[in-house]
């Protein structure tokens, strides 16, 4: 990876709403960039873009928990891990259970009849839905099914 490489990787993902795909090692790699840097300024310059980057990145992934949406299995290992902790965090003060519903087909962002946004969804998906009004929507318009 090259300074090139992260700022363009950088723009693109300030444009879009979702996570791009992003290999496991893309941190440690642009951590190494940093470090090989010998030039003082190119090195404040590949921290600031590659501190914006993770900042960015990790907004989007609290949007994706606050909609209770996967982040996909393209990310960096440590985003991974982040989202995973704050999960586990917010599932021990749940009090309400949640329905485990597989999608079966691509849906875009539905508003229920009860006035909830859901979605946007990929086809076989798994997501958990706590109102049961929610989870009923979605069976009875086969958007998705129970599992487990």
């Amino acid at each position: 990876m090259d300074y090139l490489e992260l700022i363009d990787f950088y723009k693109k993902e300030k444009n879009t709403s979702k996570l791009l795909p992003m290999h496991k090692n893309f941190y440690k790699e642009a951590e190494e960039l940093i470090r090989n840097s010998e030039n003082d300024v190119e090195k404040t310059n590949i921290t600031n873009t590659f501190d914006f980057l993770k900042e960015k990145r990790i907004q989007k992934i609290l949007m994706y928990i606050a909609y209770d949406k996967q982040i996909g299995n393209e990310v960096a290992d440590e985003e991974n891990e982040i989202y995973s902790k704050i999960r586990a965090v917010l599932k021990k003060g749940k009090i309400q259970n949640s329905t485990k519903i597989k999608i079966n087909m691509d849906v875009p962002e539905i508003i229920t009849n009860t006035g909830t946004k859901l979605g946007p969804y990929n086809k076989n998906e798994i997501i958990d839905i706590n109102s049961n009004d929610d989870v009923m929507f979605i069976i009875e318009n086969n958007i998705g099914e129970k599992i487990g």
